[in-house]
């Protein structure tokens, strides 16, 4: 995909022909079970590294790695040298060095992949960080929508509950009004945004 970013930490990374253009290959794909569309030599190898417990995303990806055709490695940093005091960068670095594409990667520390933006040690995708944001859980919620409603435009969706922890509502305030929607936020004043945030929230 032209253009597409090396690191995907936020929606805010995606632009919309960036975002279009995901959700016709998912359809494709979707509608194409039977294809392997990553069928170069060497195939790409793709791991996860989770930080952070994990069922739902990393066997999402699992899954997806290998009907795509790629080539998976789980990641497992309880086994690692983290443990031994490596740095993440220097984790990133020695997955690079030893043939891996592309990491997934999940933590419970908020925006610890910006710190990667100006010098990227490997090609990153965010499987969820801390209260931040989950940008492919939201890009799945989506293609939900347009599946269900192929226009989207005017439409308003609400979003109840603990609002200022959940990083796909984080994602999901982003990316939806793109596709004009309106999000509507609801729950207990302490588990929702101040008042004087300033929040992507659509017309």
């Amino acid at each position: 995909m032209a253009s597409f970013p090396s690191l995907l930490e936020s929606i805010s990374d995606l632009n919309r022909p960036h975002i279009d253009s995901l959700l016709t290959r998912a359809k494709f794909f979707k509608d194409n079970p039977h294809l392997t569309p990553l069928n170069s030599t060497p195939k790409p190898i793709i791991a996860t590294s989770f930080l952070e417990n994990s069922t739902r995303t990393k066997h999402s990806f699992a899954v997806a790695i290998r009907r795509l055709g790629g080539l998976y490695l789980d990641f497992n940093a309880e086994t690692s040298s983290l443990k031994k005091g490596e740095s993440l960068e220097e984790t990133f670095l020695t997955l690079f060095h030893q043939g891996i594409n592309l990491c997934v990667f999940r933590s419970s520390v908020s925006h610890q992949l910006g710190q990667f933006r100006d010098q990227l040690p490997i090609k990153l995708i965010n499987g969820g960080d801390g209260v931040n944001e989950h940008p492919t859980q939201a890009l799945l919620d989506l293609f939900t929508l347009l599946e269900l409603d192929g226009n989207l435009n005017g439409k308003t969706l609400s979003i109840f509950g603990d609002i200022i922890h959940s990083r796909v509502a984080h994602s999901l305030m982003k990316l939806l009004p793109q596709f004009g929607m309106k999000v509507l936020l609801s729950g207990p004043t302490e588990y929702l945004p101040p008042a004087n945030e300033k929040l992507p929230l659509g017309v």
